[in-house]
């Protein structure tokens, strides 16, 4: 047990660098009951799009107004941000939830 402790905390120390986040990040700090100390980081990625992101309209393959995590993983940006971008927590995107999302990007 404590091999594998050891084991993920070095490759989340590793990991954890090369998934910078950006200045919204927050940061949960923990302590187990052995004592190890955790920090657990949530927040959107600092990932830049190549161009200018796709409309809503086009992501929206089946024409409802919002989109599904299937949808969103069609733009790979989206995708990585959904539950991010679905501020509401209801499992899809609105237009609204899009636009805010891309104004942050």
């Amino acid at each position: 047990m404590m091999l594998r402790t050891l084991t993920a905390t070095l490759a989340m120390s590793i990991a954890l660098p090369v998934l910078a986040q950006s200045s919204n990040d927050q940061v949960d700090r923990y302590k187990t009951k052995d004592g190890t100390r955790v920090e657990l980081h949530s927040g959107m990625l600092e990932r830049k799009p190549d161009g200018t992101p796709p409309t809503f309209a086009e992501i929206d393959r089946n024409g409802d107004g919002a989109l599904d995590e299937n949808e969103a993983s069609a733009y790979r940006l989206l995708g990585d941000d959904f539950k991010y971008a679905d501020s509401n927590h209801d499992g899809r995107v609105s237009p609204q939830e899009y636009a805010r999302w891309t104004a942050q990007r």
